[in-house]
């Protein structure tokens, strides 16, 4: 998702993770799609980030907060929904979003379910709302039955 948002032009893109090998493997991508000089001056980078922890986008050097956090498959475990949105009510700014796709998981868990667990947790913790939740059909026969669910969170 990171990298798609750099290349329709967001100023600053942070690819994060909670795992340092994830993280070496994004700066490898990074370093593949994006022209060195973006990378140099900060357009594109990674950075350490555990959901829940705490980190206010103050902390992350962001004092009006962050516009736009983006997800692509976020959701595969219910046990840290809670900790995802705690982490963008800390993070976004006062007119920021989070939108979240997924298609499911192995884990019997459903697209559909999904979002609807994560609009259950974002709705139970104040200081944020349901926007929009969309289904977006996959056109193309190699996707066909893997329709993606996307929540808008502000």
């Amino acid at each position: 998702a990171g990298l798609v948002a750099y290349r329709l032009g967001a100023a600053e893109t942070w690819l994060t993770d909670f795992q340092q090998s994830v993280l070496e493997r994004a700066q490898r991508n990074i370093e593949a799609n994006a022209p060195p000089e973006d990378v140099k001056a900060g357009r594109l980078k990674t950075m350490l980030l555990s959901w829940g922890a705490g980190d206010t986008a103050d902390d992350l050097g962001k004092p009006d907060g962050i516009d736009v956090l983006l997800g692509a498959d976020v959701l595969y475990s219910a046990i840290a929904w809670r900790a995802l949105a705690l982490t963008a009510k800390d993070l976004l700014s006062d007119d920021g979003v989070m939108i979240i796709s997924t298609t499911g998981h192995s884990n019997g868990l459903s697209a559909p379910a999904e979002i609807e667990g994560f609009r259950t947790v974002v709705e139970s913790i104040g200081g944020l709302r349901v926007k929009r939740v969309e289904t977006l059909q996959g056109d193309y026969p190699r996707l066909q039955g893997y329709d993606a669910q996307v929540i808008t969170v502000e």
